[in-house]
């Protein structure tokens, strides 16, 4: 039988789920199981390429293309310390070559040890420069560790291999500032009669790298000839049902009642670990999460998706007649989930802005917990949503009528939660108070949090720390005021926004 047939006859029994025939099939042939293993991996079906992928290395642990592709399929399945164990065991038996090395680098990356994973990723640069995808790994790592300068320079060279990737530019866009004349600029808009036949979700990434560079520049209105084409091409790609995202905010705000409250509260797990900092995103909450993590012992943890998760795993939302029970459980899921940080550090920040939907619930699950409201202008955090294309989920920030509607329930809720919880609960910070008086808010924030002053706080852009969000880049910088009132370069466009927000 021909070695294709063969390898095709392998595949067929593996991504039919006969895993036993393709594997016997396969049987003591490396260059089978690693081939047939990679197909599989193509198909997107990884976790059926491990068996093949694992007996590869089981019988050739010094074959470089078998631990990475095994590296890489663990990656994509996010076992990272699986992948991080196996590139270990490899580095004393081999001379690791490029590929693994980019592989053994994001496997670091997504076990948290970003200055590790770009060591990887620095040495593999040196013997693999024309790959423009390894230059994006460098660039992100570096820009979340808060080297600006050494992820602009990768961001420039993978544009330099791979000019057609819009999402290169736009990742440019958010560490470069632009002046006039800008090269970068210039071969932007050269590259625009080229996009015009770029798949979309190609063309918007574009679109948002323009509007950033325009806005820079002081030229607005083609700054929002982008932006407004960028976001209808994304709107377009992304589904969003209104109705119902929105039915969540009534449902909290129908159900956590002062009497329910009464009736339920006093429960939950009593840990003081957590400071929640929530929000409407772009309004400076990875900024307070900054401020506070400048503090020895706070150990600030991005964007955790861990409250939401814990909630959806304790059963059905809780009604009249909830047990305590129901509380403690939620509670003690949150913290247990945070892992050996809890005896780590005084105080965990959890920065998921989406969390003010829930902040009646996290009270009630985790009383002593801290919930620190940022707010900023309406019409400059809307309009900052609209001119960020969002790595995560926000779907409603790419329609104007769409964005203001969800602020102004946003709004609604966070009032609602204003009334009902406690003083000791929750703390109001403006963002413009904030960049006015940094000090001032700054102490205000660090007694909320019942921690010690440090005069860290005021010099929170010299932090070293990983960020890992669309303002990674900006709080690396002091503070500044020129994104306060932003939208008045902007009002002829946001007739829309403005008008539903007026609920209009």
């Amino acid at each position: 039988m021909p070695f294709s047939a063969f390898l095709d006859r392998a595949f067929a029994y593996a991504k039919s789920g006969m895993i036993d025939e393709a594997m016997g099939l396969c049987s003591t042939d490396v260059t089978a199981l690693i081939n047939v293993g990679a197909m599989l991996c193509n198909e997107g079906l990884h976790a059926a390429a491990l068996p093949m992928l694992r007996k590869a290395v089981e019988l050739s642990p010094r074959s470089p293309e078998a631990v990475a592709n095994l590296c890489a399929a663990y990656n994509e399945l996010g076992r990272f310390q699986d992948a991080v164990d196996l590139c270990g065991k490899a580095a004393a038996l081999i001379s690791m070559p490029p590929e693994l090395l980019n592989n053994f680098g994001n496997a670091l990356k997504g076990t948290g040890r970003h200055e590790q994973a770009l060591e990887q990723f620095r040495a593999a640069s040196q013997s693999m420069p024309e790959n423009h995808k390894l230059w994006m790994n460098l660039a992100n790592t570096a820009l979340e560790l808060g080297r600006t300068d050494e992820a602009g320079r990768g961001y420039a060279r993978a544009i330099d291999l791979s000019p057609h990737d819009g999402s290169y530019h736009r990742s440019l866009s958010a560490v470069h500032r632009y002046q006039p004349g800008d090269p970068h600029l210039s071969m932007m808009e050269d590259l625009l009669p080229l996009a015009e036949k770029w798949p979309s979700e190609n063309r918007l990434h574009l679109d948002f790298a323009l509007g950033k560079a325009y806005d820079d520049i002081g030229r607005y209105d083609s700054a929002m000839t982008h932006l407004l084409r960028g976001n209808a091409l994304k709107r377009a790609a992304t589904p969003y049902d209104e109705a119902r995202v929105l039915s969540v905010f009534d449902a909290m705000e129908q159900t956590v009642t002062p009497a329910f409250l009464a009736e339920h509260g006093g429960y939950g797990n009593p840990s003081p670990l957590p400071v929640f900092i929530v929000g409407m995103p772009r309004s400076g909450t990875t900024l307070v999460e900054q401020i506070l993590s400048s503090i020895p012992g706070v150990h600030g943890m991005g964007e955790l998706m861990t409250f939401q998760a814990c909630l959806s795993n304790a059963g059905s939302f809780p009604a009249t007649g909830s047990t305590r029970e129901w509380f403690d459980a939620l509670g003690s899921a949150y913290i247990g989930d945070l892992g050996i940080v809890q005896t780590q550090f005084r105080r965990i920040i959890d920065k998921m802005p989406s969390n003010f939907i829930y902040a009646g619930l996290i009270h009630m699950a985790l009383p002593n917990a801290k919930i620190v409201h940022l707010s900023r202008d309406p019409v400059d955090t809307c309009l900052s949503c609209f001119s960020r294309l969002f790595s995560g989920d926000q779907p409603f920030s790419y329609d104007l009528s769409e964005l203001g509607r969800y602020w102004r329930r946003y709004a609604q809720l966070t009032d609602h939660w204003r009334r009902v919880l406690p003083k000791s609960a929750w703390l109001d910070v403006s963002y413009e108070a904030l960049v006015d008086d940094l000090e001032g808010q700054a102490r205000r924030l660090v007694e909320f949090a019942g921690l010690d002053w440090n005069p860290s706080c005021l010099s929170f852009h010299q932090t070293q720390r990983t960020v890992r969000t669309a303002s990674a880049a900006q709080v690396r910088q002091p503070l500044y005021q020129s994104s306060v009132g932003r939208n008045r370069h902007y009002a002829p466009y946001l007739e829309p926004l403005v008008a539903a927000l007026n609920g209009q």
